[in-house]
Parts: structure tokens; sequence; C-alpha cells
């Protein structure tokens, strides 16, 4: 019986020894442009690969989440917004042209990565035709509610755009 407790004791130091000389998990500054990752009903933002992806998983710039008040996922450690980066919402003064320009150059780094949106998916007639993704999401951004579309929304039957809705219509009652 002692030599069963002395193998478990030493497995248990090995173990405890094994873990205490993991390296160090450190979070990196970056961009508001760095993509991470969002759940639909979380409020944390990952990085890609995070064990809490595994359900739902909605791209999302760090800007923006960062904006709609997600935090960062203790697990996976995800960037950390740098200062510098971080845009106010006080409009700039007159006398302030570098802050202007930064917060130009930053509006047009969020039209690019949201023109990945194809033009059939309407955003805002998704948004208010199903207020519970909306609600589920924490988000009406563009580019979050198409991931939904994408990943859920077509094997749920919800419609991307108005035209796509009257069309189903049209076609239930002409079967009729």
């Amino acid at each position: 019986m002692k030599q069963i407790y002395r193998k478990i004791a030493t497995l248990a130091l090995i173990f405890t020894m094994f873990f205490s000389m993991a390296a160090p998990i450190t979070c990196y500054a970056a961009s508001g442009d760095t993509t991470v990752y969002v759940t639909a009903t979380g409020s944390k933002y990952h990085n890609e690969g995070c064990r809490y992806l595994k359900r739902s998983c909605f791209s999302i710039s760090l800007q923006d989440a960062v904006d709609q008040g997600y935090t960062a996922c203790s697990i996976c450690n995800p960037p950390a917004l740098t200062a510098a980066k971080t845009t106010t919402t006080a409009a700039p003064s007159a006398s302030d042209k570098t802050t202007a320009s930064a917060k130009t150059t930053t509006a047009a780094k969020t039209t690019t990565a949201t023109s990945s949106i194809p033009s059939w998916f309407d955003a805002a007639f998704y948004a208010t035709t199903y207020p519970d993704v909306v609600l589920g999401l924490k988000s009406s951004d563009a580019q979050v509610l198409y991931n939904h579309y994408i990943q859920y929304g077509i094997t749920e039957g919800r419609f991307p755009n108005a035209t796509a809705m009257a069309n189903a219509i049209a076609a239930l009652k002409a079967k009729k």
C-alpha cells in the first residue's frame, strides 16, 4: 500500500513541476484593426482557436470589441489594445489636425475591414427583422451580423435581405 502512495506522490510531484515550469502567458499590444473573435452570448474577446469559440465564433476588430464592452479572455490571453490606437468619442478641435488624421486613418481601416460583406446582405434589414440576434450578439455591427448569418442564419432559415424574404413568401403562396 505504501508503494501506491509513493507512486501517486511521485506523479503529483512530477505533474506539479511540469506545469510550474511552463512559460508564462504574455499579452501583446495590438492596433485596433487586429482581428479577434467573440461568441454569440459571451462578454469576452478571444484569439483564434480558443476553447470558448467551439460553439460560436464571430470575427471582429479589436477596436470594435473594446468599444462594444468586450474584455480579454483570461484563458487564451488575446492582444490588448494599445493606448495610442484608442479613439475617443469627443470631436477633435480644429487645431488638433494630427488627431483628426489618425481618426480618418482608423475610419478607412474599418471601412476596408467591412468591405468583405457582399452587397446582397442587408445588415439593417437583418438587425430589424431578427432583434433576437442583435440582443444575443450584443452588437448590430454589419460584419458581426453577416458572420452570424453565414454561420447560423442560413441553417435557421433567416433571410439576408427583404427581397429574399419576399421571394420566399411568394413561392409559398404559389404552392397553395
